[in-house]
C-alpha cells in the first residue's frame, strides 16, 4: 500500500499543530473534500477562473486535494489512536462483500 503517512508525519504534526484535537483534522479533510468539489464542479461550469486552467492543471488539483484529504484522514487516525491502514482495511474487506448487482437493496446476500 502507501508508506506510513502517519509515522511520517508525526513529528511535524506535533511541531507544527501541538494543540490539534480530532475536530480539527475532521475540519480540515471537510475542506480539502470541498476543494476537490470545487475544483470539478467549477471546472465543468467553466466559472471561477477555472475555464482558463487547462486539463492538467484541474487534474493536479484535484489530486493535492485528494492527497491532502488523506493526510487530514491520517492526522484524525494519529489524534483518535488508529491506525489508517487498518480503517482502510476495514472498509476495504466490507466493500469488496459486497455485491450491489446480485443484491441491490443491501449488497449483502440474504441471510437463510
Amino acid at each position: 500500500m502507501t508508506p506510513d503517512i502517519q509515522k511520517i508525519l508525526a513529528t511535524w504534526w506535533v511541531h507544527n499543530f501541538p494543540d490539534a484535537e480530532p475536530d480539527d483534522a475532521f475540519a480540515g479533510m471537510v475542506e480539502e473534500l470541498g476543494e476537490l468539489a470545487r475544483a470539478r464542479l467549477k471546472f465543468k461550469q467553466g466559472i471561477r477562473g477555472m475555464a482558463d486552467l487547462t486539463a492538467k492543471e484541474v487534474r493536479e488539483a484535484q489530486q493535492d486535494a485528494i492527497g491532502d484529504l488523506i493526510i487530514f484522514a491520517a492526522h484524525l487516525c494519529q489524534l483518535e489512536g488508529w491506525q489508517l491502514g487498518e480503517c482502510v482495511s476495514m472498509a476495504l474487506n466490507e466493500v469488496i462483500g459486497r455485491d450491489w448487482r446480485a443484491n441491490p437493496e443491501t449488497g449483502h446476500a440474504e441471510e437463510e
